[in-house]
Order: C-alpha cells, then sequence, then structure tokens
C-alpha cells in the first residue's frame, strides 16, 4: 500500500553541538505534525554530522503515531541520510520492523520525503499490513 501526507516541522531543537578538526556534529529534536493519508504526530532523535565541502549527513529514529487509513497506532521509522555538493541527496528511511503498536502491529515498509522550501514537506510511506 501507499500513504500520501504532508508534514510541518513544529520544533527543531540543536544541541550537543561539538566540532572536530574538518567536521561539526550536532544532536538534533525534531516534532512533526502530518496531514493527509497519515494524521498524526512524529517525535524525533537525529544526530547530524557537517563535513568539509558542505558535505551532509545524519542518521536517527522518528517515532510516529496517529490514524493511516483509518487504523490507529505508531512505530519507529530509521532515517540515514548523506548530501555534498558533488553528489545527490541520498535518504534511506525504513520502519524498524517489530515497532508497529496498535493497529499498526507488523506493518513493515518504508518512507520517503520531499522537502519543499518555505512549505509543508510531502511524505510518501509505501508499506504493509499483516494478512
Amino acid at each position: 500500500m501507499k500513504a500520501h501526507a504532508s508534514f510541518k516541522i513544529d520544533r527543531w531543537e540543536e544541541t550537543d553541538k561539538r566540532d572536530a578538526p574538518g567536521a561539526r556534529f550536532v544532536s538534533t529534536v525534531v516534532d512533526k505534525t502530518f496531514e493527509g493519508d497519515l494524521e498524526g504526530q512524529s517525535a524525533a532523535c537525529l544526530t547530524m554530522a557537517h563535513g568539509p565541502s558542505d558535505l551532509r549527513a545524519y542518521c536517527g529514529y522518528e517515532h510516529i503515531t496517529g490514524v493511516l487509513f483509518g487504523r490507529k497506532g505508531g512505530f519507529i521509522l530509521l532515517h540515514d541520510a548523506i548530501a555534498g555538493p558533488d553528489q545527490a541527496p541520498q535518504a534511506h528511511w525504513r520502519i524498524l520492523e517489530g515497532s508497529g503498536t496498535g493497529e499498526w502491529t507488523g506493518i513493515a515498509g518504508s518512507a520517503t520525503i520531499t522537502p519543499r522550501e518555505g512549505q509543508d514537506h510531502a511524505f510518501d510511506l509505501e508499506f504493509t499490513w499483516p494478512e
């Protein structure tokens, strides 16, 4: 199945900055609100790395809760992304198997986002429910 939604970032808080020669590391807490096929909220903890020449990468976890096609529950989404001046952005987000709760128990799949400058971000979820 596929779900389409948009989200807005309600909170973006960077802490625990650490600089090293040629690198900067940041811990970031992010809260979002989703609208569309997925109606709900999320809370994420991300670790971001900034390298030389505008190289950027991050990994982290996001707990999404709400209503998806009439089913209420939650799951954890694993994040892994990288971008740089000489490469196209790459992002991999997948549902942590076994993390589904409520009516989302057994959900599996992956997600993508499309950032939009000054607007909500597009969120696409490709998933399966257990039979």
